[in-house]
């Protein structure tokens, strides 16, 4: 994501989407939560009296490159641009220019923030996961995991965790946040245990896991694959919005 690019503008364009996004993050997020959806960027076209939708910073930055001066805005506004708006025609070909690499408009992947059908994978779907988790259990457990990556111990399950970390990941939210987010439910999750021995084996396991997407090659894969995917996937969602083709 291109946040702090936006952040460190000096823009007028820039800082109206800052502001946007800062006031939809505050009104439609959960604290605990990452923004999972950020709210369109409007302009209104001169070519046919419709809108320009943006979801993406891509399409923003098109947008921006574009744009005529713009007037002052209000928070409670989200139409922007002045009475001779934006070339749909003009729009369309620079933002099918800014196509992400290998990225296919009509197949693009399933993200949690463009795709009302996306489902998360729960725990440890990858074998080389998997594998990075069981040899840890195996460490701690050894005699008592069941082979049941969603519950390593009994009595408690990871799987909302895991579940909200493909998430956060899926939206292309900052890993380290969603890495100490993934370990913090964890642990959460943990309290239901009743020996304080029995919650230290517990929170050892959360740690393993939490170590296996934020300390190993195939994390760092995991979340650059997730990149990729999330840019093509709101590359797309503009196009469609927006009637645009490549």
């Amino acid at each position: 994501m291109k946040l702090n690019r936006f952040r460190n503008s000096s823009s007028s364009f820039e800082k109206i989407i800052v502001a946007t996004i800062t006031l939809g993050a505050v009104l439609g997020a959960h604290a605990s939560d990452p923004p999972y959806n950020l709210p369109p960027v409007r302009a209104v076209p001169s070519t046919d009296g419709g809108q320009i939708i943006c979801y993406g910073y891509d399409c923003a930055d098109v947008l921006a490159s574009i744009m005529p001066v713009l007037p002052p805005i209000g928070s409670d506004v989200d139409v922007i641009g002045d009475q001779s708006g934006v070339d749909r025609g003009q729009f369309c070909e620079a933002l099918a220019n800014e196509k992400p690499s290998g990225c296919n408009s009509s197949n693009p992947p399933s993200t949690a923030d463009t795709d009302a059908n996306w489902q998360p994978n729960g725990c440890g779907t990858s074998w080389r996961t998997q594998a990075a988790m069981q040899l840890g259990i195996m460490t701690i457990v050894p005699d008592d995991f069941a082979g049941n990556f969603n519950a390593p111990y009994s009595g408690v399950s990871f799987l909302d965790a895991c579940n909200t970390h493909d998430r956060c990941y899926s939206v292309a939210f900052d890993k380290a946040s969603c890495d100490q987010r993934f370990g913090d439910q964890m642990r959460e999750a943990c309290g239901v245990v009743g020996s304080s021995s029995g919650y230290n084996v517990c929170t050892g396991l959360a740690d393993i896991y939490r170590g296996a997407v934020s300390s190993t090659t195939f994390g760092q894969d995991a979340y650059a694959s997730s990149l990729s995917n999330h840019s093509c996937a709101v590359w797309a969602k503009d196009m469609e919005a927006n009637g645009c083709e490549e």
